[in-house]
Order: C-alpha cells, then structure tokens, then sequence
C-alpha cells in the first residue's frame, strides 16, 4: 500500500465532457466549468479532459488555479496533430496523450479511464454518445445551465 501512497496511483480520475462549441452556454457557463475544475482539484482528484475546448478546458483552467493535477486525451497522434488539424489547445494542462484514434476512439478512453464523468452544457444526444462510450459502470452526471451544484440523479449509473 506505500506504493499507491508514494505514486499516487489510487488517485480518482474524474472526467469533464462537455460542449466544445459554448455558444449555447448559459453566460455563467465558464464560471461554473471553472468552479468544477478547482473542486475536483480541491477533493484530490485527477482531472480528464478530451483536451479541447469550451466546457471541459474551463474545468482544466479552474483545476490549475487550484493547483490540482489536469490530463487531457486528444484525439490526433502527435502535437502537430493537435494544434494545426484538430485546432484543439494545450493550455491548463500537465499531460497530453496523443491517441490517434479520432474523437470516438479518444471518447472511449476518456471514459473508459475515468472513475466518474461529468457532462457540462452538453446537448442531449451528445450526453447519451458519451453514457454509451463509457461501456462500463459509470458514475454520470450533468452539470447543467440552471444546475447551483453536480447532480448525479440527472444520468445515474451506466450499466453496460
């Protein structure tokens, strides 16, 4: 058990998705991705992103002023990738892992990864794309526009 406690392993990984395109956000929408981040951060978890924009990279942001740890899985197989073809960032966060396997592939991992996930200011169809890419018990939640705090009875629990 020193092991897990010196490295760090048994960390929880919780999962951000959420709309990349934000112009369908509430106008407080950053300021609650944001305040996701730094509570994720403050409880000691890990954050995951799709390392890309909108919802999830405020979460990264808020994760970093709170000094927590912040992983993003891109969807390109190299940086170059990254930035040039997908038009994704690398701002706020600490680890970049290029899967190469396009948005559904890095989808599943995301998921698959993860402890939990978090849906913010996400559309219906694209919440339950990401419930059926977990493909495994899942704690899921929404964080939505009239949300004052994480719900989990929005979702529950995936049981594929």
């Amino acid at each position: 058990m020193d092991f897990l406690k010196k490295h760090g392993h048994n960390q929880i990984k919780i999962c951000v998705s959420g709309a990349a395109e934000t112009g369908h956000c509430g106008i407080d929408a950053l300021d609650k991705a944001k305040e996701l981040g730094r509570e994720i951060a403050r409880q000691g978890a890990v954050l995951v992103t799709g390392a890309t924009t909108g919802f999830p990279l405020w979460a990264a942001m808020g994760a970093k002023e709170a000094g927590g740890i912040s992983v993003g899985l891109s969807p390109a197989a190299s940086e170059r990738e990254h930035v040039e073809v997908y038009k994704l960032p690398l701002d706020y966060l600490d680890l970049v892992i290029y899967t190469g396997f396009g948005y559904p592939g890095r989808d599943l991992l995301l998921t698959r990864s993860s402890d939990a996930v978090i849906c913010g200011s996400m559309s219906s169809p694209s919440l339950l794309k990401t419930a059926s890419r977990s493909a495994s018990t899942k704690d899921l939640g929404r964080w939505t526009r009239n949300s004052k705090k994480f719900s989990r009875r929005a979702i529950g629990r995936t049981t594929k």
